[in-house]
């Protein structure tokens, strides 16, 4: 499974949660292009989303200047407009962005100034009558459900007394009535076990199950047959390989042989016991990608789990793979990883800003490779390829400590049989041999 160098991880580990959180940052190449829609979409709006928004947009206003419509550029802040169409010199957002000595600087920060092209672009999107393209009115981050604070939701009304029995089934039974629709027939007892066990174990009841659920009258009978649906193996098995498919999970390397690895399994089974033992989410996710640095900071009298936490780095362990040249193509191999968990746990495509600033999600470039020094400081295992057919840098399922007093205890036992031994070889002979006389 993977394993990471401590301290490399520690020097980005910042950097990297800021990224799994919402994150904002310097700014990456930016493609150009002719055309003024394309100018503002690749130019214009993602140095302003990551670089300027964060305090002149959303719910922060500083300086009463808001930069995301064009309306606001216009009206500007307590200094003035920000943007003069058609005259980038007489823009104020421009004077800030170039660092004029009479204007305050924009973004404050000397380290995250904008590079000299990128005042260019901004020069030649004002130059060309500041276009803002009409779908454009506001930034997608900012009523972008997935950046907005959770809330609590109130359900639609409806028939509480009838139908409804949860809070869930007033967000179904609601829109259905709202549209004049009838709600089906609540379901007989035996197809209702008949679904219960496909959706929790995909597997069919037997037919002592189904007698025995038309045969309990008790008013909890349906809630027993859930409660020992879950309680099966099968329902890890079942639940658990929707997660494998979302982390893309294989047997095989993925290379262009699609080598075998022989350990992957180990993985599988954690993910499957995972759900059965109804593991938290949270602790889930953080074993997936740092069970290693977990257990490496716990007690050790708390390291029972070691294996199982470094199994669970398999997350990471099984990311694609380039048998052929799995050295110099190891780049990709860590690309794979973040776009895996920027897909799996935060909902985004990560791999944009692996060349640039994200055109719509508040990721950049640094927010990438502050990630990618994370991975890159972990040491991946290799299953081999048909080229290269040595497995290497597994990691053990052993934790330091026990190793150390296995080793110990060996070291010690062959110390005692050399003792022996040499005891052994300077004990003179304390047996004769008696001669036999011959018979008859």
């Amino acid at each position: 499974m993977a394993q990471r160098t401590r301290h490399a991880a520690d020097r980005t580990a910042p950097a990297a949660l800021a990224v799994l959180v919402i994150c904002c940052g310097a700014f990456g190449p930016i493609a150009r292009a002719d055309d003024a829609e394309a100018l503002f979409e690749n130019s214009i709006r993602p140095v302003l989303a990551t670089s300027c928004f964060r305090c002149h947009g959303g719910e922060r206003v500083c300086g009463g200047l808001r930069v995301d419509s064009r309306a606001a550029l216009l009206q500007g802040g307590d200094s003035g407009p920000a943007i003069v169409p058609g005259n980038p010199t007489a823009s104020l957002l421009v004077q800030a962005i170039s660092r004029h000595p009479d204007v305050s600087a924009m973004p404050p920060e000397a380290e995250k100034a904008l590079r000299p092209e990128q005042v260019t672009d901004f020069e030649s999107w004002i130059g060309a009558d500041a276009a803002w393209p009409a779908q454009g009115s506001a930034f997608e981050v900012a009523g972008h459900w997935a950046f907005a604070p959770v809330a609590e939701v109130v359900p639609p009304p409806a028939d509480v007394a009838g139908w409804c029995r949860t809070t869930i089934d007033r967000f179904i039974r609601g829109p259905q009535e709202a549209a004049g629709i009838a709600h089906l027939p609540t379901a007989d007892r035996h197809t209702l076990i008949r679904r219960a066990t496909f959706d929790l174990t995909g597997l069919p009841p037997t037919p002592e199950e189904v007698e025995a659920f038309l045969s309990d009258p008790l008013p909890d009978a349906f809630a027993s047959v859930v409660d020992r649906l879950l309680d099966s193996p099968a329902y890890g098995e079942r639940w658990g390989r929707h997660w494998l498919d979302v982390v893309r999970y294989a047997d095989t390397a993925g290379e262009t042989a699609d080598y075998p690895a022989p350990v992957a399994w180990r993985y599988r089974n954690y993910c499957i016991d995972a759900f059965n033992s109804d593991l938290p989410y949270d602790q889930f996710l953080r074993e997936q990608i740092a069970g290693d640095i977990l257990v490496a900071d716990a007690p050790e009298e708390s390291t029972q789990r070691y294996a199982e936490q470094i199994i669970a780095t398999g997350y990471l362990a099984i990311s694609r793979r380039f048998g052929f040249d799995s050295e110099n193509y190891h780049h990709l191999t860590i690309q794979d990883t973040i776009d895996t968990v920027g897909q799996s746990v935060m909902g985004l495509s990560l791999g944009c800003a692996r060349c640039h600033d994200h055109k719509f999600d508040p990721i950049s470039v640094r927010d990438y490779y502050a990630l990618y020094g994370i991975f890159e400081s972990s040491r991946y295992p290799f299953p081999g390829s048909e080229q290269k057919p040595r497995v290497r840098s597994l990691a053990p399922l052993a934790s330091p400590q026990s190793s150390d007093r296995r080793w110990r205890d060996f070291e010690t036992h062959v110390a005692r049989l050399s003792q022996e031994l040499a005891s052994l070889d300077r004990s003179p002979a304390t047996a004769t041999l008696t001669p036999q006389r011959p018979p008859g």
